[in-house]
Formats: structure tokens, sequence, C-alpha cells
């Protein structure tokens, strides 16, 4: 126990050295002309990274922040990284533009994971767990329109293939099975609303956000689905139609009116509606803090988080959180003891532009059965 404290301590500690190093990385860039608004904000960070999937893993966070009036904002992130532990890889593209009337993004992302999943997830007795890999990209567009004060609609699409996703089924114990390969490619319609009214889209401080999008997945659309069949091998999907519901709202409260002292909240909902395949079911560990493994998983989950944000100087600060999820297949095994995923942290935060509260964070998790996980990242985690 005093070992794995002392390996916490020191990550803690290289990640302050890492963040107070890269002050020289980030600009501020005013025009010199002062009936000119337009500004540019950015911070580059090359680092050490760790997360649930990669695991340890040298990383860039990259964060620009354009202005060129009241009306127009541009906010891109880049994240890309190369686990040092197995073959995983991540690279994220994110495009937010902001107008008056209008709202776009475009986003993308390329990943190869080599992650765990539950032999109960795929309808196999037992707890033994058995590797995956999955290779995959991502684009997503969209177009939202504002309606009335605060109210937006809109739609987009998304685009997902997987080159292949490999379940070594081989490595269980007393199951005589093959390693499977499946391959997946979706093109996905979606219809987005939206209401917004936080006091700043890249660090609120007041106000309510909440957003609910809807992607519907059909081989009428172009989709190609193959799932897991008879004697664990895959088939080829024909005339499916299922979605994906993801709801998320979010509220922000300044206690002294400034971004100083901030109390966060968060309530996700993300649920498959239909048949959807197991290799789309949702895994507790993407989305709470203080969860790396596979174990918990399920076609819908639903968690509530709550985060209290501190700085003590201009620079630094500390957050504290908790949170209460559940997962499963079904409402009433979701919502039950073997599906809750309770968690509970704090995390370390230094301000590296001076032009946005934008912070380089670290956060140590502690969820369900021991299981615990550090993050890194700019921003905040929502």
């Amino acid at each position: 126990m005093k070992t794995y404290m002392n390996n916490i301590i020191n990550i803690f500690a290289l990640a302050l050295l890492l963040a107070i190093s890269m002050r020289g990385f980030s600009s501020n860039q005013d025009s010199l002309k002062t009936e000119d608004p337009k500004k540019v904000s950015f911070v580059v960070m090359p680092m050490y990274d760790y997360r649930p999937v990669l695991e340890h893993s040298l990383a860039i966070f990259s964060k620009i922040i354009t202005t060129l009036d009241n009306n127009r904002l541009f906010i891109t992130d880049v994240y890309a990284s190369k686990s040092l532990t197995n073959p995983s890889y991540m690279g994220q593209l994110k495009n937010e533009l902001y107008f008056s009337k209008w709202r776009f993004a475009i986003n993308a992302t390329m990943m190869k994971q080599v992650n765990l999943q539950a032999t109960s997830n795929i309808g196999l007795p037992g707890e033994q767990q058995f590797g995956t890999e999955l290779n995959m990209g991502y684009l997503q567009g969209y177009a939202k329109r504002k309606l009335a004060k605060g109210f937006y609609a809109g739609a987009g699409m998304e685009w997902t293939f997987m080159g292949n996703y490999t379940m070594s089924l081989s490595e269980l114990n007393a199951v005589n099975f093959n390693d499977v390969s499946i391959e997946m490619k979706m093109i996905q319609p979606l219809i987005m609303f939206e209401f917004d009214s936080r006091d700043n889209a890249v660090y609120p401080t007041s106000g309510v956000y909440i957003t609910n999008q809807t992607n519907f997945i059909s081989d009428s659309f172009g989709s190609k689905l193959e799932n897991i069949g008879p004697g664990m091998q895959p088939v080829l999907q024909k005339d499916y139609f299922f979605g994906k519901n993801y709801l998320k709202a979010k509220a922000y409260h300044s206690f002294d009116g400034t971004w100083r002292s901030v109390l966060a909240a968060q309530y996700m909902t993300r649920a498959g509606l239909g048949d959807v395949p197991v290799s789309m079911w949702e895994n507790a560990n993407n989305w709470i803090r203080g969860y790396t493994e596979g174990k918990n998983s399920g076609k819908q989950l639903h968690f509530l988080e709550v985060e209290w944000r501190k700085y003590v100087t201009d620079r630094i600060g500390f957050v504290t959180f908790g949170s209460l999820g559940f997962v499963g297949e079904k409402l009433n095994d979701t919502f039950s003891k073997d599906g809750l995923v309770p968690a509970a942290g704090a995390g370390f935060r230094f301000r590296v532009m001076k032009s946005n509260p934008v912070a380089f964070r670290v956060d140590y998790a502690v969820g369900r059965n021991g299981e615990s996980s550090i993050y890194f990242g700019l921003s905040e985690y929502f």
C-alpha cells in the first residue's frame, strides 16, 4: 500500500513539474489593432498520460480558442496518444464553431484499443474476462439552428467503421472457442436538441446546458454490421434498425461570482434503443472516473456526477468529485446492486492560459471493488 501511494504521489509531482515547464508552449496572440476584436489563444502540451484503455502513454494535448467577436467563437481540441504498455493508440480532433444563430461541429477519431470484456456480456456463464482489440475510425459533423433564446435544434451524420473487432475467446478457461473477429461500418443520421444558458462555452461558471442526441443505425442507410451468432461465430445482420440516445444535462454555480469557486453537476444517460449488439454497449470505464476494466458494461448507462472546483491562486487549484452510476442491459438489472458503479476522487489544476480559465488537470478516482485510475487532460472533465 505504501509503495502504491508513493507511485501516485510521484505521478502527481511529475504532472505538476510538466505543467509548469509547459508554460512556454502557451500563447495569447492579440491583434495589434484595437478595433479588431480577433484573438487567438492556444496551448500545446506534450507529456505523459494515463487512461484506462491506453494505460501508460505518451501524449500531446492541444487547445485553440479563436474569438472573432461576441457572436463568433471557434474551439479546437487536439489529442494524440500512444500507449507504452500495449499496442493501443488514439488520435482525436474536435472542432466547435459558435455563431449568433448557428452552431457547427466537426469531430474525428482514429484509434486502436486493447481492452478486456466480461464473459457475461456475450451470454457466456462465469465471471471470466477475455481480451479484445478494436481498430476504429470515426467522423461526425452536425449543424444546429437557434429557434429561440437558448434553444437549438439540428441534424448531422456520423460515419463509424471498425477494421476489425477481435475477441480472444481462446483465452477462456474450460471453454473451447476460437478467437472471433467481426467487422462493422455504420452510417448514422442523427438529430439533436439543445438548451444552453451557460455564461461561457469554455469555462462556464453559471447556467444550464442540456443536449439530447439520437443516432439511427440501419442497413437501409448503408451500414454493415456483423454480430456474434450461434457457436460464437460472426453473422452478417440484415434488415435491422436500432438507435442510440445520448442525454446530457449540466449545471454550474459560482460561489463567489467568479471562476475561482464553482460547483458543477452532470447527469448523463447513454441508452441503446432496440437490438444493440454487444460491441456497441456502454462501458462505465469510458465515462465514470475510477474504473479501468470492461466488467461494468451494458446496453444503457446512467450516472450523476458532482464536482467542486476551487482555485487558491490565479494558477493553482483543486477539485473534489463524486459519481453515482448504474449500468446494465435492462432497467431492472441496471438500477440494482449489481449495476451500481459509484466513484469518488480529487484532482489538481494548473491554469495554462491567461485569457481563459483553461487548466491542465490531473484527477485520481476510486471506484467499486478497489478499482482506481488517474486521468490527465486540458479543460475540465465536463
